[in-house]
């Protein structure tokens, strides 16, 4: 059986855990964006890159008071740099730390 979770390990049940071989793949924030900026080019290919760069970098810039960091918060920051392409900023940080 394999059980996959989001819950940090110390959240899970001592019973389970003794009874598991479990690999821990939990990331920094750091560690998180540089992912995100090393599958840019990948990720939304109607999107310039240099775009998406842009958005990482504020990430990065706001990375300790963003509440939930994660790939889909990285398309959320997207869609609004797209949207809103002059005042995105002030938006995505918002969204991202409200």
């Amino acid at each position: 059986m394999i059980f996959i979770s989001n819950q940090k390990l110390s959240a899970i049940p001592q019973p389970l855990l003794s009874r598991a071989i479990y690999v821990d793949v939990s990331m920094t924030p750091t560690e998180k964006l540089d992912r995100m900026e090393a599958i840019a080019p990948q990720v939304r290919p109607d999107i310039e890159l240099s775009v998406k760069l842009e958005v990482v970098q504020f990430m990065r810039e706001i990375m300790t008071h963003i509440k939930d960091l994660n790939i889909r918060t990285m398309l959320k920051v997207l869609d609004i740099r797209v949207a809103s392409p002059t005042e995105w900023r002030d938006i995505a940080e918002y969204v991202l730390t409200a």
